[in-house]
């Protein structure tokens, strides 16, 4: 290779249009449409089909056709076709070719969502498009704000730049502001123009926003003024006329300390017309629940979920899971998930007691030889933590606290059985929260802290006789005993104990998170006691049957016990309606609540969460009792109400009842002008699909869903095989498994068996390859994908599936291979099968992005071949 320091000609090229250069390698597009390209093609940027090489003279980027402009990136190129969609290739680490993944690609694929594109435009390692709507898209590297989406985030795929007016996120100055304007004439009402942003001010930090208005297109103006987040603009009242308004606004960011470094990440300003003609004076919310026999009037307090009656069965903290020793596998480890009905196998191991974590996602349990083992969920493995173990105790956490040999451990993700103290423990147990340590030895209570020297044990108090049981409170500060029969309550921070007003021989099975005490009086009674009022109240449902165990939740309200007919659940203090529901007056900018006469915000500028419905949402109850006068506040000081939008969240109490809102209406002004019925955006239900030819594939690496979803959507996956007599399928537990076309067929009616026996995204892309290619290489299959939208049209929805495959490259038996090494010699291999070359020619493409060993191995005569030196390699179909 020889520089250049005049032009020379590119040979073999002609009626070339558009050229365009990058890090390494340079493209060209010509009038047929075709591209071209030269130069590093080490990540398979010039889309030929090839990588790891030089090209020195021009070849063709392949299957690409009707391109009307190209742009080179670093190590990428880009290309706009006439029918408006974009196409990348070649390197991909930081997303910049669009199609969701980090792999890079040696031929062009489409840059995922979009379309009537009019521009792009590629840099170092991001790329830009400009559509015909005007909106600008851009994806790659986002490392200082290239993207303008008001973040740092690297993005995978494409995203609108921007909102309705974005400032980017700002880098450290002293004293200094940006500064920007904004036309105010398309905002109809004045009532809800609001300015909002999201920032980060670390202390010795300010930030400070303030804008000035003029009336009159920028002619006088009146004058900066400071403005707070969420806040109405000043100097505009109701009435303003914003024909000829402008509005300027400035940000200033300060800082004393120059190491600290306060951000602006976005700025919103809003606004919009009056929807509602009248004032409020009432919402009335119609919803009910339906299960197969139709709509129910009350929520069920019992369930019973399987016809296995378990000797060992615990919820988890939430409510949500019971874990059990399954008497019809062998007392196996099982689960059942109360969200959805899943039931399956955790463990092979038998379990003679169970304690988990608050969301069952780590469960303790014990085997009769005392071994101590743990179950992650997320990583679906099973380790054993401790043999010999007299006792134990698992935190919200997941932490597991622990006595063996003499010791006190804990196990957790950071600290692998830490050993925290050498003691005696006839009975152990901690605080859910807090990591406050409490055990006990012959008649003395001990606590167990960690100090900055270390784990420390100190004594607590002597008992009247030997402890035989010991229960700590949700954050430690009450520790139950039970001496010589009787039960105590021990509160750490005054030193005092009581005995409790209970039978004696009651047993502690859990204190709730209010410190109430459930009990096993030891005559098969279930009972609960209020330690405030020294009260029992009878708890053990009529149909329970004796000599089995129970288990209930943290909040102590639900309950998993043996019932007659099997495993059952049961809400001992009734089951409340679990929906909950926030308001927004100003197009979903903010969600508000109204509790105790005081209307608070509880959100802004993004969708609540399910925890602030929790924390703040209103009863339906709550709703449907506010009157004129509740909406009095929203209308003060000449303030209009631009828009009424209801963020429902809905629950079920168990997988087989569904919630349904039938409509929210509002009045107006008392009733006397308007009453009616809000529209509401019901849920709705398809299923979409993506084809594949796999035919040619030797191997099926991942398969990897894209979710598009303008809001938050339910989407689960299906597998077919052959279309013209499909089987669906799913992989579930390590093993495909068959699906009823008629579960396909009608996904709203089944929606429940579609989210339990279809995959998540996660779970699709979680298939092994070896389950992938014994399932799928060499056939034609579709991966479905059923979803469930709360919107008026689920156009805007899909999932966009990528395949990572290895292709049959040869055909022909008896391939000759030949391996041309640095030093000129070149090795020959004669009679090889089409597997042992197709596995030395991927092995090399891994090692082009430093992934697999060095050396490889060639099957028929033990050759260790090492790719550094290795330079060129030709394969001969005999």
């Amino acid at each position: 290779m020889t520089n250049r320091y005049t032009p020379v000609q590119v040979s073999g090229l002609t009626d070339v249009i558009s050229v365009s250069g990058g890090g390494g390698h340079s493209i060209v597009l010509k009038s047929d449409g075709t591209v071209w390209g030269w130069g590093n093609n080490t990540n398979g940027q010039l889309g030929n089909g090839d990588s790891g090489t030089f090209v020195r003279s021009p070849v063709q980027t392949t299957g690409l056709a009707d391109v009307v402009s190209v742009s080179a990136g670093k190590y990428h190129t880009i290309a706009l076709k006439l029918d408006g969609t974009v196409w990348a290739w070649g390197y991909n680490f930081n997303g910049q070719l669009g199609d969701g993944t980090q792999y890079n690609r040696c031929t062009p694929v489409q840059v995922s969502v979009l379309t009537d594109v009019i521009s792009v435009s590629s840099r170092y390692d991001h790329s830009i498009a400009l559509k015909s709507d005007g909106t600008v898209w851009a994806w790659g590297s986002n490392t200082s704000g290239q993207l303008g989406d008001g973040t740092t985030t690297t993005r995978y795929i494409a995203k609108q730049t921007g909102s309705l007016i974005a400032v980017p996120t700002l880098t450290y100055f002293t004293n200094g502001y940006r500064e920007a304007i904004f036309d105010l004439s398309p905002i109809q009402k004045t009532s809800n123009l609001i300015i909002n942003w999201n920032s980060t001010v670390p202390a010795n930090t300010g930030l400070l926003v303030e804008t000035n208005v003029s009336l009159d297109e920028g002619v006088s103006w009146e004058g900066w003024k400071a403005v707070s987040n969420g806040g109405f603009i000043p100097d505009i009242s109701t009435e303003t006329d914003l024909s000829g308004a402008i509005l300027k606004y400035k940000v200033t960011l300060t800082s004393s300390d120059p190491f600290i470094t306060p951000q602006l990440q976005d700025l919103t300003i809003t606004g919009d017309s009056v929807l509602l003609s009248g004032k409020m004076s009432g919402i009335s919310i119609d919803s009910s629940y339906v299960d197969n026999s139709g709509t129910i009037n009350s929520l069920p307090v019992t369930r019973t979920y399987s016809s296995a009656k378990p000797t060992v069965v615990t919820l988890s903290g939430d409510g949500n899971r019971i874990f059990y020793a399954n008497p019809d596998a062998g007392n196996k480890l099982y689960i059942i998930d109360l969200r959805t009905g899943e039931k399956r196998e955790l463990s092979g191991y038998v379990p003679v007691s169970i304690k988990t974590d608050l969301t069952g996602n780590k469960a303790a349990f014990k085997t009769a030889s005392n071994d101590l083992y743990v179950y992650d969920d997320i990583s679906k493995q099973t380790t054993l933590v401790k043999t010999g173990v007299a006792d134990y105790s698992v935190q919200n956490d997941g932490s597991v606290c622990y006595h063996s040999g003499g010791n006190i451990y804990l196990y957790s993700t950071t600290s692998p059985g830490e050993p925290l103290i050498s003691s005696t423990a006839s009975h152990l147990d901690s605080s859910r929260i807090g990591n406050q340590i409490f055990y006990a030895n012959a008649d003395k209570l001990f606590q167990v802290v960690k100090t900055p020297v270390g784990w420390q044990s100190s004594e607590l108090m002597s008992a009247k006789d030997t402890v035989q049981g010991l229960w700590a409170n949700l954050d430690g500060s009450l520790v139950f005993t039970k001496v010589y029969g009787d039960l105590y309550s021990y509160q750490v921070s005054s030193e005092t104990s009581r005995k409790l007003d209970v039978n004696n021989d009651s047993n502690i099975i859990k204190v709730t998170d209010d410190n109430k005490l459930i009990l096993d009086d030891g005559s098969d009674q279930y009972r609960l006691y209020d330690t405030e009022t020294d009260t029992l109240k009878d708890i053990r449902p009529a149909d329970a049957e004796n000599s089995y165990q129970f288990s209930v939740d943290n909040s102590g309200d639900k309950m998993v016990y043996i019932a007659n007919n099997g495993l059952s659940t049961y809400y001992f203090n009734g089951v409340e309606r679990p929906e909950r529901y926030l308001f927004s007056f100003d197009g979903k900018n903010s969600w508000h609540t109204y509790k105790e006469g005081t209307w608070a915000v509880v959100k802004t500028g993004t969708t609540p969460l399910e925890e602030d419905f929790q924390q703040h949402g209103m009863t339906i109850d709550e709703v449907n009792a506010m009157d004129e006068s509740d909406f009095a506040p929203l209308y003060a000081d000449g303030r209009e109400v631009l828009h009424f939008d209801a963020a429902v969240y809905f629950a079920s109490v168990d997988p087989y009842i569904t919630p349904s809102l039938k409509s929210i209406t509002v009045t107006l002004n008392g009733g006397d002008s308007y009453s009616g019925d809000i529209p509401l955006e019901k849920a709705l239900y398809t299923t979409k699909s993506q084809s594949f030819d796999a035919y040619n594939w030797r191997k099926i690496r991942r398969i990897y869903p894209v979710e598009i979803q303008p809001k938050a959507a339910e989407m689960y996956y299906f597998i077919v095989k052959d279309p013209t007599n499909p089987v669906y399928y799913s992989y579930k537990d390590n093993q495909w498994t068959t699906v009823s076309a008629d579960l396909i067929a009608d996904v709203e009616n089944n929606w429940i068996a579609v989210t339990q026996q279809g995959m998540t995204a996660e779970e699709l892309r979680a298939i092994p390859e070896l389950a992938l290619t014994s399932q799928l290489a060499g056939t034609s299959f579709s991966v479905v994908s059923a979803m469930k939208v709360d919107d008026m049209s689920t156009e805007g929805y899909n999932s966009l599936i990528t395949v990572d495959y290895v292709e049959d490259l040869f055909v022909l038996p008896n391939l000759i291979l030949n391996i041309t090494m640095t030093d000129g010699t070149i090795k020959t291999y004669n009679g090889l099968d089409e597997d042992s070359v197709e596995d030395f020619m991927e092995w090399i493409n891994e090692r082009q992005y430093n992934r697999g060993p060095i050396f490889y191995r060639i099957p028929t005569t033990n050759d260790f071949i090492n790719y550094y030196n290795v330079q060129f390699v030709s394969v001969d179909e005999s």
